[in-house]
């Protein structure tokens, strides 16, 4: 019969170590960003092109809405099961709001999408979005 014992510190930081990759899996993953910004981005400019990669970021960008929004709120869930621990409480903190911003990204996704979709007047708006720059630089993202 198998027992189970307290986790050394160790181990616990390894376990954080994975959750935290898996975490950086799914639309925040180096791949996805890349192909967003070398594939998406520039065919979004392509007027027929367009109203089909439209509804490609719809898509990504539902999916990265939903996803990150069911995983933020287990981890405000699980906040409580910090509350008296400092250093664990302020890794779940930083967690959730890392889930947060990117369930936000996923909207700003839909939202792009659904103008990329507009033929001639979607090209234009996200050319001029891309050529000022204005997109959001997330501290927590992984440079690519």
């Amino acid at each position: 019969m198998a027992t189970i014992s307290k986790a050394n510190p160790a181990e616990l930081r390894e376990r954080e170590q994975l959750t935290r990759n898996i975490l950086k899996g799914g639309y925040g993953h180096p791949f996805f960003q890349k192909a967003e910004k070398d594939v998406l981005d520039p065919l979004g400019k392509i007027p027929i092109v367009s109203s089909f990669t439209g509804p490609i970021r719809c898509a990504g960008g539902s999916n990265q809405f939903l996803g990150y929004g069911i995983l933020s709120f287990f981890k405000v869930l699980g906040c409580f099961f910090h509350l008296f621990d400092s250093q664990g409480l302020k890794r779940q903190l930083k967690d959730t709001t890392t889930c947060v911003c990117n369930s936000g990204h996923g909207i700003a996704n839909i939202v792009r999408g659904c103008v990329e979709t507009v033929p001639l007047l979607g090209n234009i708006t996200t050319a001029l979005y891309d050529g000022c720059d204005l997109k959001i630089n997330y501290s927590y993202a992984q440079k690519v």
